[in-house]
C-alpha cells in the first residue's frame, strides 16, 4: 500500500526499543516474509518506571516527569482511566492542571470512590512535582483547588519524585 511509518529517534536511548527490539527496523523492507521479533505480554510499567531513572529531578526534565507520570497513571489503574490531557487550562485560564484523565465510570478504584463513598470523580487530576526537596503547603493547595468544585471532581493525585520526611506529608494528606 502507499501507508508509511516514521520512527521517531531521540538523542538519548529509548527503553522500549531494547524491549521490541527495534534497532534494527530501518534494515526491515517492506517484506511481509520477515516481520517484526514477535513478543510475550509484558507490562511496560516497569520500563516507565525505570525511564525516570534516566533524567534528574528539576524543572528542565518536568515535561518528561509529566508524560511518563501519565503514561504510569494510565497503566496502573487500566481500563478505568481515559482521555490522558497535559496541561489543561481550568479557572477560564487562570491555572493549569499537569494532567487531566477521565473517569470511565467501570468497575474498579474509582466507580468504587463513587458508589460507595460518595466522592465524585468524573476527572480525575494529577499534578506531578519533579523536585529534589519534598512538597509542601503549596503543592498540597494547588491540588486542592482543583479539586473544589463536584462537577470536575473531588479526587486527584499529587505526584513527586520521593519523599524524605514521611511524617510531614502525611500531615499534610490529612489535613
Amino acid at each position: 500500500t502507499s501507508s508509511q511509518s516514521y520512527v521517531f529517534r531521540a538523542n538519548k536511548p529509548i527503553l522500549i526499543e531494547n524491549v521490541l527490539d527495534l534497532n534494527n527496523i530501518a534494515n526491515i523492507k517492506n517484506d511481509s516474509s520477515k516481520p517484526l521479533k514477535e513478543i510475550e505480554y509484558f507490562s511496560i510499567l516497569p520500563l516507565l518506571i525505570q525511564e525516570l531513572s534516566t533524567f534528574d529531578a528539576g524543572q528542565e526534565n518536568a515535561t518528561k516527569y509529566r508524560r511518563i507520570v501519565a503514561q504510569i497513571l494510565v497503566g496502573v489503574f487500566s481500563g478505568q482511566l481515559k482521555n490522558v490531557e497535559e496541561e489543561v487550562p481550568i479557572a477560564e485560564g487562570l491555572g493549569k492542571v499537569d494532567i487531566k484523565l477521565k473517569n470511565r465510570n467501570v468497575q474498579g478504584f474509582f466507580k468504587n470512590l463513587k458508589d460507595l463513598h460518595d466522592i465524585k470523580c468524573p476527572s480525575v487530576f494529577a499534578e506531578c512535582k519533579n523536585y529534589t526537596e519534598d512538597i509542601g503547603n503549596p503543592e498540597f493547595d494547588q491540588l486542592s483547588g482543583r479539586l473544589d468544585k463536584p462537577d470536575r471532581g473531588q479526587f486527584g493525585f499529587l505526584v513527586c519524585r520521593e519523599i524524605k520526611d514521611k511524617g510531614r506529608v502525611i500531615k499534610h494528606c490529612k489535613e
